[in-house]
C-alpha cells in the first residue's frame, strides 16, 4: 500500500507533465508538533493521514493568482488557511462542525476530512459542494488519492482551459457511477467505467 507522501508525488508528476504547475506553488511540509500546535483550538481530533499530507506538504500558495491545482479543479489548502475558512464556515447552520476542509475549488467547494472527537488513521472524505447536498465521497483520504492516481493512469479526464478530473466516482465504498472518460488529445469518448468494475483494483468499487 502506497503511502500518502508516495501518492502525493504521483499526482504531482501526473500534473506536471500535463503543463500544470503545481510543483512549483507547493509549500513546504510541517512537522507533526506544528500540526499539533495550529490544530489544538478545533473541536476535533486530526487523524494521522491528514498529519502525513501536511508533513508532505503544506498546501499550495494561498497568495498565487490564479490559484494552482494541486489536482484539477482544487487547491491544496495550507493549514492555517484551512483553519482559517473552518472557522468562518462552521458559523453557517449546514456547515458541521467536524468537517475540515482541505482541498478547495475556485469557488466555494470543498473536499472535507470528517473528523472525529479522536485521532483515527484515517478519516472520511466529504464532497462539500456550494448549493448542493453534501455526501461522503471516499472512505479515506489514502483512497481519494488512489482514485485521482487511476484517473490520471487511465486518462480519465478532459482538457477544457484548465485539466480538470472528471468526479466519476461517488460514495466510493459502495459502487462506482458509471462515467464517460474523454481523450485529452481529441476530446473523444474512450472509455465508460461500470458500477461493477474495479477501477483501481481496490476494494472501493465494488
Amino acid at each position: 500500500m502506497h503511502s500518502i507522501a508516495e501518492l502525493c508525488n504521483e499526482i504531482v508528476s501526473h500534473a506536471s507533465n500535463l503543463g500544470i504547475q503545481t510543483p512549483l506553488a507547493l509549500c513546504p511540509g510541517i512537522s507533526k508538533k506544528n500540526v499539533a500546535s495550529a490544530t489544538s483550538g478545533l473541536p476535533f481530533a486530526i487523524p494521522a493521514a491528514l498529519v502525513e499530507l501536511y508533513i508532505w506538504r503544506n498546501g499550495t500558495q494561498s497568495a498565487a493568482k490564479p490559484l494552482v491545482d494541486f489536482f484539477p479543479g482544487y487547491a491544496f489548502e495550507p493549514l492555517h488557511d484551512s483553519i482559517q475558512i473552518y472557522s468562518q464556515l462552521v458559523e453557517f447552520p449546514d456547515w458541521q462542525y467536524d468537517w475540515m476542509p482541505i482541498f478547495r475549488s475556485g469557488g466555494a467547494d470543498f473536499y472535507c476530512a470528517k473528523c472525529g472527537p479522536t485521532a483515527l488513521h484515517d478519516t472520511p472524505i466529504v464532497n462539500v459542494a456550494n448549493e448542493l447536498p453534501p455526501f461522503e465521497e471516499f472512505p479515506s483520504l489514502v483512497v481519494m488519492l488512489q482514485v485521482l492516481v487511476a484517473c490520471y493512469n487511465k486518462k480519465i479526464f478532459y482538457l477544457d482551459k484548465t485539466v480538470v478530473l472528471l468526479n466519476m466516482i461517488q460514495n466510493t465504498g459502495e459502487k462506482c457511477k458509471s462515467t464517460v472518460a474523454v481523450r485529452a488529445d481529441d476530446s473523444r469518448p474512450i472509455s465508460t467505467i461500470h458500477s461493477s468494475q474495479n477501477l483501481m483494483g481496490i476494494s472501493s468499487c465494488r
